[in-house]
């Protein structure tokens, strides 16, 4: 079974089991989701991995600090928008959007030294 499959079996599984134990008035089948959450990423982190090592081949054709801006912007967005989902099934509305803002924030943050270096290697084009 590919690895994306194993991510959307855990994720199905985890989503019936925890719909079950709410009908049945479980108090924790919140908790079941997450774990059920917690073990997608678990997957796809090794699919990142997989992705990652690729791009590192590619070296020669990308430069690295380029390639490790990418990375970054890419898992600040992806833990913050799981982190927002999380929030969201449990009923915190409020948390969720604040952690989606300061996660746009930091991606913001991240590539300013880059635009920086952009608009002076303009300048210097210029004068």
């Amino acid at each position: 079974m590919s690895p994306w499959m194993k991510a959307v079996a855990y994720a199905m599984i985890a989503l019936f089991l925890g719909f079950i134990l709410r009908e049945m008035g479980f108090h924790g089948s919140r908790l079941v989701v997450i774990i059920g959450v917690v073990a997608t990423i678990g997957v796809g982190v090794l699919i990142a991995s997989e992705i990652i090592d690729k791009l590192l081949v590619l070296g020669g054709d990308f430069s690295s600090s380029g390639v490790k801006l990418m990375l970054k912007i890419l898992g600040v967005g992806y833990v913050s928008g799981v982190c927002s989902d999380v929030c969201l099934d449990l009923g915190e509305n409020g948390l969720a959007g604040a952690i989606l803002h300061i996660g746009k924030i930091e991606m913001l943050l991240i590539c300013v030294p880059s635009v920086i270096s952009v608009v002076e290697k303009g300048v210097e084009l210029i004068s």
